[in-house]
Order: C-alpha cells, then sequence, then structure tokens
C-alpha cells in the first residue's frame, strides 16, 4: 500500500512564484513612501508573486488589471498591476 504524502509538504515543493517587473515611475513612487507603507506593499507584493489573482480586479479595460490598497500618511493609496 502506498503511503500518502502530507498535502503541506507538497504545497511547498510545488509551489510557483510569479516574476514581478517594475517599471521605473512605480520604483519612483516607492521611494516617496512611508516604511511602513513601504514594508506594507513589500508584504502584499511577496503574496501577489504566489497568487496573482488574489486581489481585486479592474474591470472595464479588457485586460487583467488588479489593485492592492494600502494607507500611507492617511492617505488611500493603489498599486495597480496586471497579467
Amino acid at each position: 500500500m502506498e503511503q500518502k504524502k502530507n498535502f503541506s509538504e507538497n504545497s511547498e515543493q510545488d509551489r510557483k512564484e510569479y516574476v514581478l517587473e517594475p517599471t521605473e515611475l512605480f520604483l519612483e513612487q516607492v521611494d516617496e513612501l512611508s516604511s511602513e507603507a513601504a514594508a506594507l506593499l513589500e508584504k502584499k507584493l511577496r503574496l501577489v508573486k504566489q497568487n496573482p489573482g488574489r486581489n481585486k480586479r479592474i474591470s472595464g479595460y479588457g485586460l487583467f488589471l488588479f489593485r492592492i490598497r494600502f494607507k500611507d500618511m492617511n492617505k488611500e493609496k493603489r498599486c495597480i498591476y496586471f497579467l
């Protein structure tokens, strides 16, 4: 009888990571963020690398656009990415 592997062992080995390609404008804007907002955005972008469709999709453009919402100095901001 064949023993089944634990799901958590398989998920770590089979996990895909997508490549993020930032634009120069994006990098400039990240430099202007506070350190807390930059850390939060970095954390959320790590999650996007694992599952790019996890955030809310922006409809109406015919593209696969998604947004990440966060606050920086009490102002709502968005990071928009596409697949």
